[in-house]
This record gives structure tokens, C-alpha cells and sequence, in this order.
């Protein structure tokens, strides 16, 4: 815990044996609603959140490692430039990286 809430981890598994392959913080400054599906796409997770943004990871590609690309997070919901998802998994579309 930090500041008494919760750092939450967006995490890489072995699907035959749960083994944790890596591990990359989102930590929510309120209430965590991320009931979006993260899409994986080109080497790239997008995980979005309700209240805190969006984020690109990378994928290593020797390796099984993340890093980040970028996040995007505004004062609030209605005042952001970054994508914002409660329940809707959003969907790639162009190139950004």
C-alpha cells in the first residue's frame, strides 16, 4: 500500500502454470472500475480505466517484459484527453504507438 491505496498491477501469466512473467502498475486514484477487456495488438496491450486513463504497454520481444509507451490521464471523465472506458472494450484503430 502507498498512501493507503492500493497499487494495482495489470500482470503477464504463464496460462499452463500461473507463473508470473511481469508485473506493470496502474494505479487507480479512486475507485479502480476497469471491466474493460486490455486489447493486445501488434505487440502492444492498451488497458483503459474508467477513472484513470489509458496506457500503452509494450511487449519485449525476446523477453517476457513490458515497458510503458505512454498514459493518458485527466483531471476528471468529462475534462481529458485520454480514453476512458467503465464497461466497453474499446478498439484499435490507425497506428499510434
Amino acid at each position: 500500500m502507498k498512501s493507503g491505496k492500493k497499487t494495482v498491477h495489470g500482470v503477464g501469466l504463464n496460462p499452463s502454470t500461473g507463473e508470473v512473467y511481469w508485473g506493470h502498475p496502474f494505479t487507480p486514484t479512486r475507485m479502480p472500475i476497469g471491466v474493460a477487456t486490455p486489447i493486445i495488438k501488434d505487440g502492444k496491450i492498451f488497458p483503459t480505466s474508467f477513472h484513470d486513463g489509458s496506457m500503452m504497454l509494450g511487449m519485449g520481444t525476446d523477453d517476457m517484459t513490458v515497458r510503458e509507451l505512454w498514459s493518458a490521464r485527466g483531471p476528471n471523465e468529462p475534462k481529458t484527453k485520454a480514453q476512458h472506458s467503465i464497461i466497453s472494450t474499446p478498439i484499435f484503430r490507425g497506428t499510434r504507438s
